[in-house]
């Protein structure tokens, strides 16, 4: 199915969705003859922002440097050494993003980013809390956000079309979703955790604060922001202003104890072993989707599937005396098998 949306000039149903036709800011699309005609909402030089948007950006800008010149900050070398910024648009970094194109699969679906799967789990999160009618228009729209699927454009699409220019949801909806966000998300960061790019960005961070930033918003708006951030460093102090909850996500599984240990090999199987053993154990501790999600991927990425001491693995999972977790990782190891069975398999035939 095509989709086409109303131009943001003309009014008129004939804006296709090519993302050089998109303000990344308020998400407007051009029909061709607008945008070839340059009126209204152009874009503006290689940065996607309309007319509208550059100007609104650029007053917000200058508002907010007068507002910030009587604070004494310290030194960018300063802030640096000390705070890590990941957007998409800086590479360093990307793979944390949202944003970043890498498959992540949820609940059995597959999508081609992490926005990809905040959007679509939405709509499926909501179905399943909804009667009858609702349920079935919710779960159709979701499942347009799948790889291969309507909304599988890009992840600025993806965003766009979960936001309310693509479908309304009910106050009640909104409600709903609002408090099941933030377990959505920590999901995504888990199964990003497996991906070698993702989980090597991540290590190279160190130990310093990560900041998702909200770049061109004043800080009055910062504080309503969830997932964005921004640091300062004021009297020597570092200061987040806004929730950053993406940020706090990354630097709760990078903080997880056995995050720096590195996959089993031929001559440490015993070791790696007890150190598998240990976050089995303590299966009682993880309370939440995320804190299981966090220790089963660290499990997998320490001893992988069909490598060694795999069969062991599975044989001391009942060392997680929490019932709940122990058959969700050996349903996570078991689906990581085969999937990795399946890449080998279709190398070889490359």
């Amino acid at each position: 199915m095509s989709y086409t949306y109303d131009c943001g000039v003309c009014g008129l149903e004939e804006a296709s969705p090519k993302v050089t036709q998109q303000c990344r800011d308020c998400g407007y699309y051009l029909c061709d003859t607008c945008f070839e005609a340059g009126k209204g909402r152009i874009m503006w030089s290689d940065k996607n922002l309309c007319g509208t948007c550059k100007d609104k950006s650029e007053e917000e800008t200058k508002k907010e440097s007068i507002k910030d010149e009587d604070v004494d900050y310290s030194s960018d070398d300063d802030l640096k050494s000390r705070v890590f910024n990941f957007y998409f648009r800086k590479e360093e970094g990307r793979p944390l993003s949202n944003f970043y194109s890498a498959d992540v699969e949820i609940d059995g679906r597959i999508y081609s980013s992490g926005e990809h799967a905040f959007q679509g789990s939405k709509f499926y999160k909501l179905s399943e809390l909804a009667d009858d009618d609702r349920k079935d228009e919710l779960k159709e729209y979701a499942s347009n956000f799948e790889k291969g699927n309507a909304f599988d454009v890009d992840p600025p699409f993806a965003k766009l079309k979960g936001s309310k220019r693509g479908f309304t949801l009910t106050t009640d909806e909104l409600d709903q979703w609002d408090g099941l966000a933030r377990d959505t998300q920590e999901h995504i960061c888990s199964m990003k955790y497996l991906n070698p790019e993702v989980r090597e960005c991540l290590k190279n961070t160190g130990d310093k604060i990560l900041v998702h930033p909200a770049l061109r918003v004043s800080e009055d708006k910062l504080l309503d922001m969830r997932w964005n951030g921004r640091a300062k460093i004021i009297d020597g102090k570092v200061d987040i202003i806004g929730s950053n909850e993406l940020g706090n996500i990354w630097m709760n599984l990078r903080d997880f104890p056995w995050f720096k240990q590195e996959p089993c090999d031929a001559t440490n199987v015993e070791a790696k072993l007890t150190i598998v053993n240990d976050i089995l154990k303590r299966s009682n501790e993880y309370t939440t989707n995320y804190e299981q999600d966090r220790a089963i991927h660290q499990i997998i990425y320490i001893i992988p599937p069909a490598g060694f001491g795999s069969n062991f693995v599975k044989l001391n999972a009942e060392l997680a005396t929490n019932e709940t977790f122990r058959n969700k990782f050996l349903d996570e190891y078991e689906r990581v098998t085969i999937l990795n069975v399946k890449e080998k398999l279709a190398k070889l035939k490359v």
